[in-house]
C-alpha cells in the first residue's frame, strides 16, 4: 500500500482527491445527505454538502472530493452521512508537503538512485524523511542552507563596539544600529562605513570558496 504525496500551493493550485465508499450491507449505496468536513493545518474548517462542485460522483456510493491544498502540513477530514448504512463517520488525513523544494537537501529522485528504487510504493515516506532529516540538520547546526525573501529584517546585539556576529547573509540593503540601546536604529550605516567578514580577516565572499 502507498500513499500519494500532495505538495501545497497558496494558489489552490494542487489538489488532493478523497474518494469514499459508502456501502450497505456491502453494496453501495447513496445516502442523503453527505458532508464533508476539512480541517486544514492552521485549523481552518470548510464544510462541503453535496451538490457541490468539488464532490463528483463516480457511481452508486461510490464518492471523490477535489480539495485544494494551499498550505503544508496535516490535514484531517470526515464524511457524515445519515440513513441505514454500514458506517456513517469516514474520517482520515493527510499530509501536504512545501512546494519549496530548496527547504530540503536532497531531492526524491536522488534519494530513490541511492537506494535503486524505480518505483513509487514508498514516494510519501521517502519525502517524509527528507523533510525530517533537512529540519533536523538545521536543528543540529543551527542555521539554514537556503535563501530566504528579501526584506528580512535582523536584529543583533553586539559583543564590543568593533564586531558584531551575525548570521548568513546573500546582501545587505541598509545597515542600522540604535545609538541609545533603546530599539530605534537611528543611525544608518553607509557601505564604506562597514566591512562584512566570511571568517577571521577573511573579506572576500568567496575566501571559502562559496559564491
Amino acid at each position: 500500500m502507498s500513499s500519494k504525496v500532495y505538495y501545497s500551493d497558496a494558489s489552490g493550485v494542487q489538489i488532493a482527491s478523497i474518494n469514499q465508499i459508502f456501502t450497505n450491507g456491502g453494496t453501495p449505496t447513496d445516502p442523503s445527505p453527505i458532508t464533508l468536513t476539512v480541517t486544514d493545518p492552521s485549523f481552518v474548517t470548510t464544510t462541503y454538502t453535496v451538490p457541490n462542485a468539488a464532490i463528483v460522483k463516480n457511481s452508486t456510493g461510490n464518492y471523490t472530493a477535489n480539495i485544494p491544498i494551499t498550505s503544508d502540513g496535516l490535514w484531517a477530514y470526515a464524511w457524515v452521512v445519515t440513513g441505514t448504512l454500514d458506517q456513517n463517520v469516514f474520517p482520515g488525513t493527510f499530509t501536504s508537503f512545501p512546494d519549496t523544494p530548496q527547504n530540503w537537501y536532497t531531492s526524491l529522485q536522488e534519494m530513490k538512485s541511492r537506494f535503486t528504487l524505480t518505483d513509487t510504493t514508498d514516494d510519501f515516506e521517502l519525502v517524509a524523511a527528507i523533510e525530517a532529516t533537512s529540519a533536523d540538520i538545521e536543528q543540529f547546526t543551527g542555521r539554514f542552507f537556503y535563501q530566504t525573501a528579501a526584506g528580512t529584517v535582523r536584529t543583533y546585539r553586539n559583543d564590543n563596539i568593533y564586531d558584531v556576529d551575525i548570521d548568513d547573509v546573500v546582501s545587505i540593503s541598509q545597515f542600522a544600529t540604535s545609538t541609545a540601546g533603546q530599539g530605534v536604529y537611528d543611525t544608518v550605516w553607509n557601505s564604506t562605513q562597514y566591512q562584512l567578514q566570511t571568517t577571521f580577516h577573511k573579506y572576500n565572499q568567496a575566501a571559502k570558496g562559496e559564491l
